[in-house]
């Protein structure tokens, strides 16, 4: 499918995608000029994101404490997700916390989500004596319960689209800690609660980037207050809605 957008320019009149990174991607892979690309944003409907179970049910049911760090993430068990990289990360910070952590304070690393390699992640997790630490939860139907608990957001992807779940974060204002992957920048800018880790060649590198910020969050566990209603705004769905319609309108003048 190289350059497919290329070659079927004829059929088109605009392509859609939801960040500036995606954008720059396909004119860079496919060739097509930047005029025929339109970024609209992914939309998050936040008057529907309803709580359902409150907070401290959610830890009482993950059998945390109101002064346990939990740090969240969603996704698929798939090696996209990154997966082995947060086990490294909270196999570092196993050896770290007594170090950083008061030491009535727990940290626990909760997954949401089913997949191919969950057997392999589970016994990985047995390997390196991390039960305490890790906890796979399977599918939820409602995984704005869960975000609400939490404490921090953690994305370790390889590459994305544009992660919706971090938007999701965001409109929690909960702290968010995110590889480098496409889209991500875009979400979090300006956010003091929120961290960008640099995908590099060093794995080691990007594991202690991530272990050093969550330390950094979890140490007093103050939630810090963003003006993160601009961000949901920009998302929302009359905003995305009359994006759409002035495209519309754009190419029925014409």
């Amino acid at each position: 499918i190289s350059k497919i957008f290329y070659k079927l320019e004829f059929l088109y009149d605009k392509i859609l995608v939801n960040s500036e990174d995606l954008k720059k991607f396909v004119i860079a892979s496919q060739n097509v000029k930047k005029d025929k690309i339109t970024v609209i944003p992914n939309i998050i409907d936040w008057q529907n994101m309803g709580i359902n179970i409150s907070e401290e049910k959610i830890r009482a049911e993950l059998n945390l404490s109101k002064d346990d760090v939990m740090v969240l993430s969603i996704g698929r068990l798939h090696k996209q997700k990154g997966y082995g990289l947060l086990i490294e990360v909270a196999k570092r910070i196993k050896g770290e916390k007594e170090k950083k952590l008061e030491s009535k304070k727990g940290i626990c690393f909760v997954i949401i989500g089913e997949g191919e390699e969950r057997k392999m992640l589970e016994k990985k997790v047995i390997e390196y004596d991390l039960s305490d630490f890790i906890k796979f939860i399977g599918y939820k139907e409602n995984v704005y319960d869960y975000i609400n608990a939490c404490d921090i957001f953690l994305l370790t992807s390889l590459w994305e689209g544009s992660p919706n779940v971090v938007l999701e974060a965001i409109s929690f204002n909960k702290s968010v800690i995110s590889t480098d992957v496409e889209g991500v920048r875009e979400l979090v800018e300006n956010l003091s609660n929120c961290f960008v880790i640099p995908l590099e060649e060093d794995k080691l590198k990007v594991r202690d980037n991530i272990v050093e910020k969550i330390l950094y969050l979890s140490i007093g566990k103050e939630k810090i207050k963003n003006n993160y209603f601009n961000i949901v705004q920009k998302h929302s769905l009359e905003n995305i809605a009359e994006k759409f319609l002035n495209l519309y309108d754009i190419y029925e003048k014409k």
